[in-house]
């Protein structure tokens, strides 16, 4: 399954972007933030 990162502020825009790509069969990394985003960006791969 490929990991989408989805870096967004606002709440509701944040749940349809979440939405719709899982949907599709997308797994989601969510951030509130730049900065958080870029620390989700960085996140080893262990599996």
């Amino acid at each position: 399954m490929k990991t989408i990162l989805i870096v967004e502020d606002n709440d509701k825009n944040l749940k349809l972007a979440r939405d719709v790509l899982q949907a599709k069969g997308y797994a989601t990394l969510e951030a509130v933030n730049g900065l958080d985003g870029v620390a989700l960006a960085h996140r080893p791969d262990l599996s």
